[in-house]
């Protein structure tokens, strides 16, 4: 069996992605760091938009991170699994895109592909060898 090796880094991608986002949010010299959460900081539609890109990214991993470890476990399909997995990058890019040109309708389609395709890996996982 092929193990998913392409959908393993697009987790080590996911797993970093929240950090360009929080670093938009609080690079600028009214940031305090001995008050990180502080959300005076935070202070500009941009670096707002940012700041919740970056929480939606932390939210989002771990629903992709189990499903591509347990399709890997189960043994599912390689090529679905990576072909799954790489549509989810391209959805979390657009849906960090969008979050930060305020484009509200689409993200929240890029949020729905992203999600759908983390679903869809688990759905091969559980699946696997069963003939659904």
């Amino acid at each position: 069996m092929q193990e998913p090796f392409v959908a393993y880094w697009i987790l080590l991608v996911g797993a970093l992605m929240p950090f360009p986002l929080v670093i938009i949010a609080k690079a600028n010299r009214d940031y305090d760091n001995t008050d990180p959460r502080n959300p005076a900081a935070i202070n500009t539609p941009l670096r707002r938009s940012a700041y919740g890109a970056h929480q939606n990214c932390l939210e989002a991993f771990p629903l992709l991170a189990a499903a591509v470890l347990l399709a890997a476990l189960r043994h599912a399909p390689a090529q679905a699994v990576n072909l799954s997995a790489c549509i989810w990058l391209a959805f979390r890019l657009a849906y960090a895109a969008c979050y930060l040109t305020q484009r509200g309708s689409w993200r929240s389609l890029a949020w729905a592909g992203a999600t759908a395709c983390s679903l869809a890996i688990f759905v091969m996982a559980l699946t696997r060898g069963t003939g659904i």
